[in-house]
């Protein structure tokens, strides 16, 4: 039996998290107009790394979640918050992040 996260809503399996991860930190990437390549140079991991963490999820060390974070300028545990399909630029405002001149919803 998966290992399970209590959630508020319901019960996630020790995968969702991963995909969170890497659905938030696309959005998150593609939002400040960067590459796979550059965001990775520019947290110290390699293109193939925020390749895997974004197209098939894995297992991350909390350093490089903290590093991937402070790349994006947001706390890490928002990397981990399950808000898929929620904001669009025009909803949410409060809940907004802008990171140089971009739009990221949080």
């Amino acid at each position: 039996m998966p290992h399970k996260i209590e959630k508020a809503e319901g019960v996630y399996t020790a995968g969702t998290l991963p995909r969170i991860l890497g659905d938030n930190l696309r959005r998150a990437r593609e939002e400040m107009g960067l590459s796979q390549t550059r965001f990775g140079l520019m947290v110290g991991l390699s293109r193939q790394m925020i390749n895997t963490l974004e197209c098939r999820g894995c297992n991350i060390q909390i350093d490089s979640l903290q590093r991937i974070a402070d790349g994006l300028d947001i706390p890490a545990w928002k990397l981990l918050e399950d808000h898929a399909g929620e904001c669009t630029e025009r909803e949410n405002t409060h809940s907004t992040h802008t990171h140089r001149d971009t739009h990221v919803c949080w």
